[in-house]
């Protein structure tokens, strides 16, 4: 201990901002009075961390009525999954935009006052972003400016106004966006953390980098209104049925509908018009002036012009370097006036509100965990086709620049098909009659460009729009008599917006479908994309690499026995465990960029937690990684913060990096255990699923294969026997590689194998229901998880891990513990 017997004064550097700096020593707070007399080095277990002043007074205790202590009330902390709240701007920019409200209130008793006009209330509408803008920035003079302008004359239909907008110019070439900050990352990181991140891995970097005029050529081609027949509209629609829509839909905006709405929805990159969603909170905290102007636009059926203008910048997707020079492989995102997404998100509040419109097996932009579910009835079709020895034919299909693609006059009709009243679909139609958007690349604008066709992908109602657009195709292709049969529930297509898989029972069947579906799509200007496309055959449970499935006369990708397809951001194949390495060796080397920054080693562990593996979150529930491959990475994380801490990668015990950081740790838990305790709550989340349609499937399925591999007589397995065909304590050979055998997987690898975490870990039968019983450690409670438990699964039995190596570090390593044990007993050191 000799070497700890000294002065123990911790130097902490300032945040950004402070000139002084502070230090917190290990001693006695300093008296009032400076003193000349020599330090005393306390003993080891004397050692107290020296609090600010500041920190008492927030955490002393006050004496009530009747000289008893109380504590103080902390603040309210908003509720978990909804926006934290920003701080209004004060000073000058609370008095602007106060006037802001003044000269909005004027102008709009004034637009009343003389008649209502639409060119009055798109002059306000448009004077309204400019002021409000402004006055968050605290520019007086222009906002002042502003507010004194009288509104135009107005203009009869046809007329030309003179003076009233300026020449539109070429763009020209301008340096790069943003110049690169020669601050240290260490200060870019405390200002903006995500934005420093995107530097740190290369993203802000990828910009377009194509000649402007084959850009501004490749969109006006694909925006461009394709010609669909009025016989092709009617087939295509003539599957839907009207649903019921209350008259309601066509009521006034109401303040209560603004305001829910901004309170729920988060600032997104702002559009043309410079304002966040924040802004228009500031501006209107309410909802009812707001309302007021999009219910004068209810009236009219028409927006403003400026609405319906966008500027749209490129998003690379998922390809090669070579491949990016091409434009058809940047994705488009359209930023628009944030006002007028706010109106968008009202109607697309309105119109999905209706039920029976969007079909079962449509599960994108739902509010449901669509990914997680048809990944997971996708792979119940696989696993039940190999293990129970069935046919099966599946093909994914990949649409071309689908919503991009989309024919307005298809949009009006599929809503007419519905029920939705003319009123409705008019206001509908105006949001695109006449809209345009400007295309950005790295250092250049196109001239506008029309959008006679396609989506606006960034609009809020567009993702309806789209669903609504492609019922017809589905419904048609639902009422077919073709489609696999999974433990008696007939599959025949499953959705996420344009990513489509059909499945049948034969490759012959499968031929036929997808003739009349290409068909139907041609029809409307969606066409497939047969490079993309792949399909997958399974004879008597056993892979047909030799079958061939056409789409436009063009062979599609088949695929063999252990090959994948990326479906839905996953790997999905037949049986065994698919390899995910793709996407761990590119996590494994932003763990490097990051180690080689002069981030400190906090901010380090920082981007790991916020950054880095929350992005596996959507792996870790839907995919099968091999086991080895999530040790190798495991490996690589732990490596990772400890080399970010400066803490010796041999020897140093790896349940400091894992337990709390409450109890000493650092708190990053292994992404091995993470991935099968996430994937074990996802799938236990749908075997006690609400949706009846889901449940039966996984249920069904499981007793299915339980008597397949138990080898029972009965095709069914009861309850009982499906808990001991998941507890095997001996990996699962026999039937094959399923969901299920996944499942044995985690809770073995949790508390069986070596160097499992948990003492046990098994399934019980409790009403009716699978349920989780574990036992964290030696004489620890044991706990019962259940179909009530299922929101939270996941945290409970992560903290059951954390706690099972508390205990164990302390008591079996305690030498190496020593650290963790002093930080228990003083818990206020470990939070710098």
């Amino acid at each position: 201990m000799a070497c700890i017997q000294r002065d123990m004064v911790f130097e902490v550097h300032p945040l950004v901002g402070e000139t002084e700096e502070m230090e917190v020593t290990c001693d006695s707070p300093p008296a009032k009075e400076p003193t000349t007399e020599p330090k005393v080095t306390p003993s080891l277990p004397a050692m107290k961390i020296a609090s600010p002043e500041v920190t008492k007074k927030q955490t002393s205790k006050k004496k009530g009525k009747y000289g008893k202590k109380k504590q103080e009330t902390k603040k309210a902390q908003p509720p978990k999954g909804e926006p934290t709240k920003k701080a209004q701007p004060k000073g000058e920019p609370a008095k602007l935009i106060e006037q802001v409200r003044t000269w909005f209130d004027r102008q709009m008793k004034s637009y009343q006052e003389q008649g209502s006009n639409i060119q009055t209330l798109t002059w306000i509408a448009d004077s309204l972003t400019a002021a409000i803008f402004k006055a968050n920035n605290g520019n007086k003079y222009l906002v002042d400016k502003i507010t004194a302008r009288c509104p135009p004359p107005l203009l009869n239909e046809g007329e030309m106004a003179t003076q009233t907008s300026r020449r539109t110019e070429a763009v020209k070439p301008k340096d790069r966006f943003v110049k690169e900050s020669n601050e240290p990352l260490r200060f870019q990181y405390a200002k903006n953390r995500a934005k420093t991140f995107n530097v740190i891995i290369g993203k802000h970097s990828a910009r377009c980098e194509i000649d402007i005029n084959v850009v501004e050529n490749h969109f006006r081609q694909t925006l461009k209104a394709q010609p669909v027949t009025e016989e092709a509209l009617n087939t295509v629609c003539s599957g839907i049925k009207k649903a019921e829509v209350d008259p309601s839909i066509e009521g006034p905006i109401s303040s209560g509908e603004v305001k829910a709405i901004l309170a729920k929805i988060k600032d997104t990159s702002p559009g043309t018009d410079g304002v966040k969603y924040s802004d228009l909170k500031w501006f209107d905290p309410e909802g009812e002036r707001l309302a007021f102007l999009f219910d004068e636009c209810r009236q009219h059926g028409k927006i403003p012009s400026h609405w319906k203008e966008a500027e749209t910048v490129l998003l690379p997707k998922d390809c090669t370097e070579e491949e990016r020079k091409k434009p058809e492989n940047w994705r488009p995102i359209s930023l628009m006036a944030t006002v007028y997404k706010l109106y968008s998100s009202v109607w697309n509040r309105r119109i999905s509100s209706v039920k029976g419109v969007i079909s079962d097996c449509q599960r994108g932009f739902q509010a449901i965990d669509g990914c997680n579910e048809s990944i997971g009835i996708l792979r119940m079709c696989i696993d039940t086709a190999t293990v129970l020895n069935r046919n099966l034919s599946c093909s994914w299909l990949d649409l071309t620049n689908a919503f991009g693609s989309v024919p307005h006059e298809l949009i009006r009709r599929s809503l007419a098909a519905f029920g939705y009243p003319e009123s409705v679909i008019n206001i509908i139609s105006d949001m695109y009659n006449g809209s345009s958007m400007r295309v950005k690349t790295a250092e250049q604008k196109t001239q506008n460009i029309m959008i006679e066709a396609g989506v606006k992908q960034g609009d809020p109602i567009s993702p309806t729009l789209f669903n609504i657009c492609l019922e017809g195709i589905i419904r048609r292709h639902q009422t077919r008599k073709t489609g696999y049969n999974c433990v008696g529930n007939d599959v025949r297509c499953l959705a996420f917006a344009d990513d489509l898989a059909i499945l049948t029972n034969n490759q012959d069947e499968m031929q036929n479908v997808l003739n009349q579906l290409d068909k139907d799509c041609r029809s409307v200007a969606l066409i497939f994309k047969p490079k993309k496309c792949a399909s997958l055959t399974i004879k008597k449970g056993s892979v047909d690499q030799y079958a061939k499935i056409k789409i436009q006369g063009m062979p599609i990708r088949t695929m063999s026995d252990g090959d994948t397809y990326k479906y839905l951001g996953v790997q999905t194949g037949n049986g065994g465990r698919a390899s995910e390495s793709e996407s761990l060796t590119q996590i494994a080397a932003e763990l490097q960029m990051v180690h080689d920054t002069d981030l400190a080693p906090n901010q380090k562990l920082d981007v790991l937690k916020a950054f880095i593996l929350p992005r596996l979150q959507h792996m870790y529930r839907n995919a099968t990684p091999k086991l080895t491959e999530l040790k190798e990475f495991e490996n690589t994380v732990m490596k990772s913060v400890k080399m970010y801490h400066n803490i010796p990668i041999k020897g140093s015990p790896l349940e400091y990096v894992q337990i709390p950081v409450k109890n000493g740790g650092l708190g990053v838990l292994s992404p091995r255990f993470t991935c099968l305790i996430s994937f074990l709550a996802s799938t236990l989340f749908k075997l006690w699923s609400d949706d009846e349609y889901i449940s039966s499937i996984h249920k069904k399925a499981l007793s299915r294969i339980t008597a397949k591999v138990m080898g029972l007589k009965t095709q069914k397995a009861t309850l009982q026997e499906q808990c001991e065909y998941l507890n095997t304590k001996k990996a699962i050979t026999k039937g094959g590689y399923s969901l299920f055998s996944r499942m044995n997987e985690a809770i073995r690898t949790l508390s069986v194998n070596l160097g499992a975490p948990l003492k046990s870990m098994q399934f019980i039968p409790e009403n009716g229901e699978i349920a989780l019983e574990v036992q964290a450690s030696e004489n620890s409670q044991i706990k019962v998880f259940s179909k009530a438990d299922s929101m939270k699964l996941v945290t409970k039995l992560k903290d059951l891990v954390k706690s099972a190596m508390l205990k164990n570090f302390l008591e079996n390593k305690k030498v190496k513990s020593k650290v963790v044990q002093v930080l228990q007993h003083h818990p206020q050191s470990n939070k710098f």
